[in-house]
């Protein structure tokens, strides 16, 4: 057999047979270079841009073989019809081949079309099957604008399920968001889903049960004799309130206009820019406030543009231990007057002079609260309230806090009125000088962001009388207390056993501001407003007392309802036992007063 021509897509065959005759057979092959009408892929086909690649180098490499392979079968194979057969199969391969060569690339991420949530369970539906995995830390999930951690991710076909640390309550709003981290989620062809933020979810959670009316109870404690009213340079602090309605702290609710003003010195000079130390704090501790008040206290930061550079190093202020007050107003005084130009002071309730990483403990934290009439005069306004401190890093606890955060939410407690929660007379850091309240109050170790407990809450007006329980003598009650981090619901149980002393038994849970606890439940509290700050003014009576720097002391103080946990509590004024531990967070508890 020889090839004689191949012209307008005719292969040509001269054939000699037996007997010398000649026969000529003729095979269409179409058009292209191997013989075959271009063939489209198939309706839908896409694969990814390596997947394309790998195809169009298989076709290519059939096509150059097919007519070396085709002469060799007919070399072999004289008989029309198994040609005509082999040919065809040659044609069905190469169709096939074109049909994957020409697949359309996919570019297009996986699209996000529904996402619901039923209980402590957050569907999210795609359009089209999904590969790969994802941490927890990848998304994030809001109820009624609370942080609602993800406890864990599972991936099924066209749908992610997130478990959620509690269950939703029907009626509350839901968003997701997704960030793409290592370990992505993305489709067959390799687009990763791409970035969301706050997408409604649809809530189909069973609506709570409607409690009963609460009577309400307004507890007040008197301010003690040895509360160091003026003439002392700084009104005490202590457990006694409410705090409401007092001239010697910021009102506690409505607008406060804060501002913060960055300084620096010949000897400790500015390190980080305005923007950062503006973007941090601003949005931190206004977020704070807003979620600890319920919204009733709006904190309104507004930072200086400029780093000021002050007249003298640092050491010569003297801002370094526990200086006096008139110390650090004269302090004020001077920053204050080096921008009193750009400032209209007059809209200024409090003010935050915050220096560099450099001051080191040259610059302590303090505390800028005179009483009335030894304040700093600008613009006509007597400012009052504030505090000063360097803006150092703090690389212990769950993440790396500024200082200078603190700095503000825990200094502007002081500002409202509260009192530090910590043993002063310990100096570790850690396990005994927090060992009253751990991290269980912004007022205690500040390390990481909690919520103020229920009676600092109370002091300050945020929670209502219909919002506590009272206990005022011997007998049992049994309530349903909600988790402290949300609005609305019945949040503490508060048994005085003396004018000075009470019980307040709150539910805590990892939410909101408090998600960086290390643990949940019960908390049982001993108030006494008799004392003086730093006093044991406000004592947690601990299920355990483990410590750690991640998590601080008494971490695992809340008692709660399962294996290896602490149930009941007890001494000789109070009985607390926990009756249920419910899926939204909430816990059924009977209290006797004895």
């Amino acid at each position: 057999m020889r090839v004689r021509h191949a012209v307008a897509g005719i292969l040509l065959l001269r054939i000699r047979v037996a007997g010398g005759a000649l026969v000529l057979i003729l095979f269409s092959l179409g058009v292209g270079a191997v013989g075959l009408r271009a063939v489209p892929a198939a309706s839908g086909a896409s694969c990814t841009a390596a997947q394309k690649a790998a195809r169009q180098k298989a076709l290519a490499a059939y096509r150059r073989r097919m007519i070396q392979d085709r002469k060799a079968y007919f070399k072999a194979h004289a008989s029309k019809r198994e040609r005509a057969t082999f040919v065809k199969r040659q044609q069905s391969r190469l169709r096939t081949l074109q049909r994957a060569a020409n697949c359309a690339i996919d570019r297009k991420p996986p699209a996000l079309t529904a996402a619901a949530v039923s209980g402590s369970t957050l569907t999210l539906a795609f359009d089209e099957t999904l590969a790969g995995s994802s941490p927890t830390s990848a998304f994030s999930v809001r109820v009624d604008n609370l942080v609602w951690p993800v406890t864990a991710v599972a991936l099924a076909g066209k749908g992610v399920t997130l478990t959620l640390v509690l269950a939703v309550d029907g009626g509350q709003m839901v968003t997701v968001s997704y960030a793409p981290t290592v370990g992505a989620l993305s489709d067959a062809a390799g687009n990763l889903v791409a970035a969301f933020a706050d997408r409604p979810v649809t809530n189909s959670s069973a609506q709570p049960a409607t409690p009963a009316p609460e009577p309400g109870y307004s507890p007040s404690i008197p301010a003690p004799s040895t509360a160091g009213r003026p003439p002392t340079d700084s009104p005490s602090l202590g457990e006694w309130g409410p705090k409401t309605g007092e001239p010697y702290w910021l009102p506690t609710t409505g607008t406060l206009h804060g501002l913060i003003v960055l300084v620096d010195f010949s000897d400790a000079p500015a390190i980080e820019s305005v923007d950062f130390y503006k973007n941090y704090l601003e949005a931190t501790a206004e977020s704070y406030y807003r979620e600890n008040s319920y919204g009733r206290l709006t904190l309104d930061l507004t930072t200086y543009p400029r780093w000021v550079r002050m007249s003298k190093p640092v050491e010569d202020y003297g801002l370094a231990g526990g200086p006096p007050m008139a110390t650090v107003t004269a302090f004020v005084n001077e920053v204050t007057g080096l921008i009193d130009a750009d400032v209209d002071f007059s809209q200024i309730d409090s003010i935050y002079v915050v220096g560099p990483e450099s001051t080191g403990p040259r610059l302590n934290i303090l505390l800028f609260r005179p009483v009335p009439g030894q304040g700093v005069v600008r613009d006509g306004k007597e400012l009052r309230w504030g505090a000063v401190g360097g803006g150092a890093l703090d690389r212990r606890g769950p993440t790396s806090n500024l200082f200078a955060h603190h700095l503000i939410t825990h200094e502007t407690g002081h500002l409202l009125g509260l009192a530090d929660l910590y043993d002063a007379s310990q100096h570790d850091g850690g396990a005994l000088q927090d060992a009253w309240a751990g991290r269980w109050d912004i007022m205690s170790d500040n390390r990481a962001s909690s919520h103020m407990f229920a009676w600092n809450k109370w002091l300050l007006g945020w929670l209502d009388p219909k919002q506590l329980r009272g206990l005022t003598a011997p007998g049992t009650t049994e309530a349903t207390l909600t988790p402290l981090e949300i609005p609305g619901g019945l949040k503490a149980v508060v048994v005085p056993v003396s004018p000075s002393v009470f019980y307040v038994i709150e539910d805590r849970q990892r939410i909101g501001e408090d998600r960086e606890l290390c643990d949940k439940g019960v908390l049982v509290w001993i108030v006494d407003g008799s004392r003086r700050n730093v006093d044991h003014n406000a004592v947690v009576q601990a299920a355990g007392r483990s410590y750690s720097d991640a998590c601080g002391a008494i971490y695992d103080a809340g008692y709660d309802i399962g294996p290896g946990e602490v149930s009941t509590f007890e001494d000789s004024s109070v009985k607390v036992q926990l009756l249920a531990a419910n899926p939204d967070g909430s816990y059924s508890v009977r209290v006797t007063r004895k």
